[in-house]
């Protein structure tokens, strides 16, 4: 059997390899831009990124979960999602044009506005492949999805390292994610197999309206949690420190998207048939949780534990101030595990609601803790975003015991083991480190590091959580093994 027939019976599968593609080429991208340009274009470009961030993650996240979510999705409900998401999207689009010029003042950098003048036609660009997503999404063609990001991220950066390489700074950025856009919009419509036609139907848009309510709520604070941070940030600290920020911050997006974002994503639409029994809901979850969590709190706790070394290895002198941000980051990635899973669970039991209203408790304690740590330097606002992920954690799970009778008590007390074993594994790769880099040089560190902690992770995993060890596993060799299919 050829490998994309097996892959193409694990859709959890594509999803990671989707990510993954996009995280490593990214890496890559930015091991060659980030010592041509530095950080201060970084930080400009997260500046106005974090804006137009918020039109594509709401509008586009709102059409998109509500066009899967509905039972019966007909071509009048992806007409309608299609003629209100571009209406939304022009809005959005003409006030990022407008407020150019204010940003620029409110953040002392001229540059911004001919930025976000510039990319003021994304949210357009996006806006018009929500539908072909919400597709492929039902028809759980997780392969094309993947292809598109791939394909558009490839073709993205290929032209910025042309532009960067010769000294475009930061609009070979602006150019990337332009390309990116673009690209992925022409590949979708071309997969889904579905014309772009644009109706107004009442009765299919009040069928859209109530999962749409609430996904706007929780994207957009989803999106106060994740940039206005960084808005406070780039105002506080300027742009050179926020470009710091926004590399930390992109750690914790590759932990999310590779380990964590996969799994929950397709434990959405597999958690719907325990919905109507709430034991095995429960147990299913449980399930869930600890796939995830085996896999995502050893990378948390050993990129943590070599991130001196990482930053030494492949970054110049400029970047090496925000070693400590970084570290204190990516430990975020742990509770986010838990909010993740739960969101999972709320969208497959429909009852979306409770994710907003989670989604507005834990934002708005996340830009609260940073506007008050700000004043005291890019090192504090990252404690008090690890310290405000950690202590808001019981809200999603008290939630969770109302959709499913899950003790909250019992979530947390199921992960201490695999808690437990990254834990050590990271300890003991911090402890390896001088002795190695003595022995070894700088150039081997690295890699030997990342050997000598998967060496230790994996039978203290087995003594942790033996059956979720085993069946990744057999999972792994299920797709490895092609003569066997």
């Amino acid at each position: 059997m050829k490998l994309w027939r097996v892959l193409g019976s694990y859709p959890t599968i594509w999803l990671t390899l989707d990510k993954l593609t996009q995280q490593v080429m990214w890496l890559l991208l930015f091991m060659i831009l980030a010592p041509i340009l530095g950080p201060k274009p970084y930080g400009l470009f997260t500046i106005v990124m974090a804006f137009i961030g918020l039109c594509e993650m709401v509008i586009v996240g709102a059409t998109v979960e509500s066009l899967v979510t509905v039972p019966d999705a007909t071509d009048s409900h992806l007409r309608t999602a299609n003629l209100v998401t571009v209406i939304a999207a022009l809005v959005a689009a003409a006030a990022v044009f407008a407020a150019a010029l204010p940003m620029a003042k409110f953040f002392d950098a001229p540059d911004l506005e001919q930025l976000f003048r510039v990319l003021a036609p994304l949210p357009v660009i996006s806006a018009l492949t929500a539908t072909p997503i919400a597709v492929l999404y039902r028809q759980m063609r997780f392969r094309a999805l993947a292809l598109r990001s791939i394909m558009g991220l490839l073709a993205g950066g290929i032209v910025a390292v042309g532009l960067a390489w010769h000294g475009a700074g930061v609009w070979a950025l602006v150019a990337q994610v332009l390309v990116q856009r673009c690209i992925e919009l022409a590949i979708l419509w071309a997969s889904a197999h579905t014309r772009l036609g644009f109706e107004w139907s009442p009765s299919h848009f009040r069928d859209l309206r109530g999962y749409a309510i609430s996904v706007v709520v929780s994207r957009g604070m989803a999106w106060s949690g994740s940039q206005i941070p960084r808005i406070i940030l780039g105002w506080y600290l300027g742009p050179a420190d926020l470009g710091l920020f926004a590399l930390a911050g992109r750690m914790v997006d590759a932990i999310t998207q590779i380990f964590i974002v996969p799994r929950s994503a397709v434990a959405r639409l597999t958690l719907r048939q325990f919905v109507d029994d709430l034991a095995a809901f429960a147990e299913a979850f449980q399930m869930v949780l600890r796939q995830i969590a085996i896999l995502s709190f050893p990378v948390c706790c050993g990129l943590a534990a070599i991130m001196p070394t990482l930053f030494a290895t492949l970054l110049d002198q400029r970047w090496q101030a925000g070693i400590l941000a970084a570290q204190l980051m990516v430990l975020t990635g742990i509770p986010m595990t838990f909010y993740y899973c739960f969101t999972a669970a709320v969208y497959a039991a429909r009852r979306p609601h409770l994710d907003s209203q989670v989604a507005v408790a834990v934002d708005a304690t996340s830009a609260l803790a940073v506007l008050l740590a700000a004043s005291h330097g890019l090192y504090a606002a990252c404690t008090a975003m690890l310290a405000q992920r950690i202590a808001m954690l019981p809200a999603p799970l008290i939630m969770l015991r109302r959709v499913a009778g899950i003790s909250p008590i019992g979530v947390i007390w199921a992960q201490l083991p695999i808690l437990g074993a990254a834990a050590v594994m990271g300890w003991i790769v911090v402890l390896s480190t001088p002795l190695t880099q003595m022995r070894f040089g700088q150039s081997f560190t690295l890699p030997i590091l990342t050997l000598i902690g998967a060496a230790i992770y994996i039978p203290l995993a087995l003594l942790a959580a033996p059956e979720i060890a085993k069946l990744l596993f057999k999972r792994a060799l299920a797709v490895v093994n092609l003569d066997g299919q």
